[in-house]
């Protein structure tokens, strides 16, 4: 495994030369916030037309806003809330050592709504945390799971919920499953409508497929469906019926409640029973 030291960064003849970049998430609206390494940031709409060209908004976010400035995300994580608002993390460049160039301690948590950034309470050793060793992954509760390259896992518990139009629907599903065989379901935004979870230049972790679950009626037990066979990976489908199959694993037998889960956002659920 590669130690958690970044590699010194390049210079060129005009100076110090930055390698990294930070994470960029499409969200809700069709825009994409783009989190720069250089303590800015950007907004992207794309076009009306297939054939136009889209256009940035730069510091659309008007980090001076905030009590300090923006330090930047020099290879850093980001991940689009159920709530619409995005969840980044950033730090101060290092200007001297084998790391200098990248982020150093400590590591700061934003959120960030469409119009302005605001610092939440971070974990309790970002003090210690540089951006280059977390990473961030929508849960399927809807929760966002903090990684630090260590042992110690964190949740973040956004507030707000998801906008009705953003959640998947399920149209088509067998009302009886019976274990150990595959069934296709049938709905709308089964994939979600972003990627969800950005890291610079160096992991993705993205969540543009459907997870089916069964909350059982009597225990309520959740079991985890395996999915497979999507019809698109595409994201933000819209009213376009897509399809995933699904198969059922060894679970409890009865009555149940399956609904379909894409970037943490559950559809409403259907009764089944399982045999």
């Amino acid at each position: 495994m590669e130690s958690l030291r970044k590699h010194p960064s390049r210079t060129r003849a005009g100076g110090h030369c930055d390698e990294e970049i930070g994470p960029a998430i499409l969200m809700p609206n069709g825009t994409v916030f783009a989190i720069g390494a250089t303590q800015h940031t950007a907004v992207y709409a794309p076009p009306a037309g297939a054939t136009e060209e889209g256009t940035w908004s730069p510091d659309r976010t008007s980090p001076k806003t905030l009590t300090t400035s923006f330090p930047g995300a020099v290879d850093a994580p980001a991940c689009l809330l159920p709530n619409g608002k995005v969840l980044c993390v950033a730090g101060p460049k290092l200007e001297s050592g084998n790391d200098k160039g990248y982020a150093g301690e400590p590591s700061r948590f934003f959120e960030y709504d469409g119009a302005s950034l605001t610092e939440v309470q971070p974990p309790e050793s970002a003090g210690a945390l540089r951006t280059y060793s977390c990473r961030l992954l929508v849960l399927p509760t809807g929760e966002a799971l903090l990684s630090t390259c260590t042992s110690q896992l964190y949740i973040y518990k956004p507030d707000g919920s998801p906008h009705a139009s953003w959640r998947p629907t399920i149209v088509e599903v067998p009302t009886e499953i019976t274990r150990g065989q595959t069934y296709e379901i049938r709905g709308t935004q089964l994939n979600g409508l972003s990627q969800a979870n950005s890291y610079g230049d160096d992991a993705q972790m993205a969540t543009n497929y459907p997870i089916a679950r069964v909350a059982d009626d009597t225990t309520g037990t959740i079991s985890y469906l395996r999915t497979h066979d999507h019809s698109t990976m595409g994201v933000a489908t819209g009213a376009t019926v897509v399809s995933t199959k699904i198969s059922a694993p060894n679970m409890p037998v009865g009555p149940g409640q399956l609904s379909i889960v894409a970037n943490g956002i559950e559809s409403a659920p259907v009764p089944v029973v399982t045999k």
